[in-house]
């Protein structure tokens, strides 16, 4: 993916007719005012991407939104000039129309908090605040299909000619994020066995859906899919590792969403489902929790190796973005862990060596 720097200066522009001091600020008005917005782009973005500029009023006492909600739907027709309103399918975020009347107006001398979101759709995701008349906005997501990049929501306050006296806003692509992880999953033979003959393999205890909340800046409503998604079947051909060869992978670009999976409660429970990646071997199964914090648009690689009565597992990680290579091994404590299992029905083969 393509790092990008995305550096929005947002000029309030008077809608009503108003005095201003020169060299200060603009008189304050009733009405609301729209927003120029400039972007710039370190590597570029096509034309035809959209983003949802969104403004709440907040309740820093009881960390809620207001009912009262402004956003602008644009894009970066031209990166040399302002940002383009413009009309997109709210379910979708597509491009539509160019059209000045969808750009972000807000009032006078307001505090708000302020959050970017790519593509540009419509918030779909509101519930009523149980002690108070406020609404709480957010999005519906799902594991699967393409991506909603949101950034954490920023404290910004409307006043004189610019947001916070030419207020800059710097939001590079690692602010704007995917709330998921991505996994792949790699399997190898241990040391202590000829051959390992892997005839199933199923991810398991996953969420299909979560909504995700402005006010907590957080993922809530988890639906949970205990089956799972298998990876690879009984029916298909038999998966072979061999001592001394590479780590075979049998899995990439399957996403989870970004959650502490290794958080407990007051009474040590999991706050979260555990995923658990299942791997049949003949008739001895291993079922590997992955209780692990995910971050989110990071790529996890578990690589598996099996042995007689064990199972190790590895797990390096890197941010979707980086292009370098490297891979960040400190990513929670252990990195490594240890799995028994019952290996089932293996043959003693070449000295001690057997083969599950």
């Amino acid at each position: 993916m393509m790092r990008k720097l995305l550096i929005l200066t947002v000029i309030p522009v008077l809608a009503a007719v108003g005095c201003s001091r020169e060299g200060g600020d603009a008189m304050a008005t009733d009405e609301p005012f729209e927003f120029n917005i400039s972007m710039g782009t370190r590597a570029g973005s096509p034309a035809d991407d959209t983003y949802r500029v969104v403004l709440f009023q907040y309740n820093a006492i009881n960390t809620e939104y207001a009912s009262a909600l402004y956003n602008g739907s644009y894009r970066n027709k031209d990166a040399k000039a302002w940002m383009t309103p413009c009309q997109v399918n709210p379910a979708t975020g597509e491009w539509m129309a160019d059209n000045p009347e969808y750009g972000l107006r807000a009032e006078w001398n307001s505090t708000y908090r302020m959050s970017i979101v790519t593509p540009a759709r419509q918030t779909d995701w509101r519930v009523l605040n149980a002690h108070s008349t406020t609404t709480r906005y957010g999005y519906h997501l799902t594991r699967t299909g393409d991506g909603l990049l949101i950034s954490s929501p920023v404290s910004v306050n409307v006043g004189g000619n610019h947001l916070n006296r030419q207020y800059i806003y710097q939001a590079d692509q690692q602010q704007m994020k995917d709330r998921r992880a991505r996994l792949t999953v790699k399997l190898e033979c241990g040391q202590d066995l000829a051959s390992v003959h892997v005839n199933k393999l199923v991810i398991k205890n996953i969420y299909s859906a979560m909504s995700y909340d402005f006010g907590s800046d957080s993922l809530l409503n988890p639906t949970l899919d205990a089956t799972g998604v298998v990876i690879h079947d009984t029916g298909d051909p038999e998966i072979e590792l061999l001592n001394g060869e590479a780590a075979t992978q049998v899995c990439s670009d399957f996403y989870l969403f970004a959650l502490n999976y290794d958080r407990i409660d007051a009474e040590y429970h999991f706050v979260y489902d555990v995923p658990q990646l299942e791997v049949t071997m003949g008739s001895g199964v291993v079922s590997v929790p992955l209780h692990y914090n995910l971050n989110p648009q990071y790529s996890y690689t578990y690589t598996l190796s099996i042995n007689s009565a064990f199972v190790k597992l590895a797990i390096t990680a890197q941010p979707w973005n980086d292009t370098s290579g490297s891979q960040d091994v400190v990513i929670d404590e252990p990195v490594t862990d240890l799995f028994t299992f019952n290996p089932g029905d293996w043959e003693t083969v070449n000295g001690g060596k057997g083969t599950i």
